[in-house]
């Protein structure tokens, strides 16, 4: 794998000899009436040859009318799984590079300026994933469940992240252009991780997108058992893995994985509320549960539960 380091702070912002088109892609479970900041947003970052499309699980006459004021393009999928919408985005994204954010993520017309810059002067780039910033999870345990899925990717890193996360990511074009529709899974646990370490990674400090959602003690248990169960009962269908190897992950979750959450907060605990590594074993033992159910018993009504 070849990592780019990131450019310079301060670098003037689209000051690169090449910008290519960029094909926003929102995946959204609850509708495009509900977020209209994030359509603003990408409203007025883009630029001509660009392209916006929603993948919604819930479109109705709203979304439409919110998708048309914009010229975003929305595809319905009725009653689709997040999962089950990002399998869906090689056949309607058509752009040189492909930009997936979730629709509680916005990015800022900065992270998107300095995404051009970065893979504008960098053409060699294949992907380059998309650091978080804590928005709207404010409380306890919305900090501990904010850093259970993005402690790897909190901004700013002092080195660049270690794997690739599938849900805020860049990606170009022709690496998924030819893979057509993809199997249920395939994005997030053959594709994502094969191109980022087969391929050319850039990253950046200014790259980010801002998660917005709030949480509290029992909605936080809950989603990350549904996570843990969710990707267990997708990635055993999707791969074939006995079920011993599958549960050498419950171990892993509550050892180098949490050991490594740890160790990048451990540095920033002065921003965080007291008591946020307790909660984040919490999180991490009820992700490992949900592993061990969906290990066993799939990832059942969990599936349609995640976004």
């Amino acid at each position: 794998m070849n990592t780019f380091v990131e450019p310079a702070r301060g670098a003037q912002i689209g000051s690169a000899a090449y910008s290519p088109s960029l094909s926003f892609v929102v995946t959204s479970l609850t509708g495009v009436s509900r977020f209209p900041k994030m359509l603003s947003l990408l409203s007025a970052a883009s630029r001509p040859g660009d392209e916006i499309v929603i993948l919604a699980a819930t479109a109705g006459e709203k979304e439409l009318d919110a998708c048309r004021r914009i010229g975003a393009r929305l595809v319905p999928f009725p009653g689709a799984s997040v999962f089950g919408l990002r399998a869906c985005l090689p056949e309607f994204s058509r752009k040189e590079w492909v930009v997936l954010l979730e629709d509680h993520a916005p990015p800022t017309p900065q992270a998107i300026g300095a995404l051009r810059n970065l893979v504008g002067r960098n053409p060699e780039l294949e992907i380059v994933p998309l650091l978080t910033v804590n928005g709207g999870s404010r409380g306890p345990w919305g900090w501990a469940s904010f850093l259970q899925t993005y402690a790897l990717f909190w901004a700013p890193l002092p080195q660049p992240p270690r794997f690739c996360a599938p849900n805020n990511i860049a990606i170009r074009g022709d690496a998924i252009s030819n893979e057509g529709a993809l199997r249920l899974g395939q994005w997030e646990f053959e594709l994502i991780p094969r191109v980022f370490t087969g391929g050319k990674v850039g990253w950046s400090n200014e790259v980010t997108v801002t998660h917005e959602k709030h949480v509290g003690a029992l909605a936080a248990c809950l989603l990350h058992f549904r996570n843990g169960r969710t990707s267990a009962g997708v990635t055993r269908e999707l791969l074939g893995l006995p079920r011993h190897v599958m549960l050498r992950e419950v171990r892993k979750v509550m050892t180098e994985r949490l050991a490594a959450n740890r160790a990048l907060i451990e540095p920033r605990l002065a921003e965080l509320p007291r008591g946020t590594a307790r909660r984040l074993t919490v999180l991490a033992a009820a992700h490992a549960l949900g592993w061990a159910v969906g290990t066993f018993l799939g990832a059942g009504g969990s599936l349609a539960k995640i976004d």
